[in-house]
């Protein structure tokens, strides 16, 4: 190698070493104070989310059926037991009579009615409607459903089998207008 050469190299290294340092790039300091954003925030939109097609999970109580009670009726649950008084009736019907509403949901085995511990003879009327107790005859079939009316002081009770849910009125009347307590227990299975 020449002396040429030699020197042509050298200045080429001395090049790159220059090159190289001049290529360090530093950062400077970090500073105490924050700088502020100089872009104005969106602010969010009121956009609705749609609902959701994901079915409600089954709870272990049945939702409450549909409807209302007449305002004729006092509205009782179902699965209790209950205590009242008849007072002795001053004239004939609806006087000697007592109304309920229950309202029962959907999916049952059985809704079973039932009066018990009284000292007068006592009918138990039951149907879909208010209308369908109600009345100053009661007529089968058309003013109720179903009835139990066992002659004398004994337990009256009626069971009806699959019951669609919804809402159900009670009628239990003495016969006679007699004065008595009366149990009335309600289950729904």
């Amino acid at each position: 190698m020449n002396a040429n050469t030699k020197g042509t190299f050298a200045l080429l290294a001395a090049v790159l070493v220059l090159a190289a340092m001049a290529c360090q790039v530093t950062q400077p300091p970090p500073t105490e104070t924050p700088i502020p954003p100089t872009e104005t925030p969106i602010p969010p939109t009121e956009t609705p989310i749609p609902p959701t097609e994901t079915p409600i999970p089954p709870t272990a109580t049945p939702a409450m059926p549909y409807g209302v009670c007449n305002e004729q009726a006092t509205e009782i649950d179902y699965n209790r037991n209950y205590t009242f008084q008849m007072g002795r009736a001053t004239s004939g019907y609806p006087a000697n009579c007592h109304r309920w509403c229950i309202r029962v949901p959907d999916g049952g085995r059985s809704l079973e009615v039932s009066l018990t511990n009284f000292t007068a003879n006592m009918d138990l009327y039951i149907a879909n409607t208010f209308e369908g107790i109600t009345g100053e005859r009661i007529v089968y079939g058309e003013s109720y459903t179903w009835m139990s009316r066992t002659a004398g002081i004994q337990n009256e009770q009626v069971s009806i089998p699959s019951p669609q849910g919804g809402t159900y009125y009670l009628e239990a009347c003495s016969y006679t207008g007699t004065a008595t307590s009366y149990d009335l227990a309600t289950s729904w299975r």
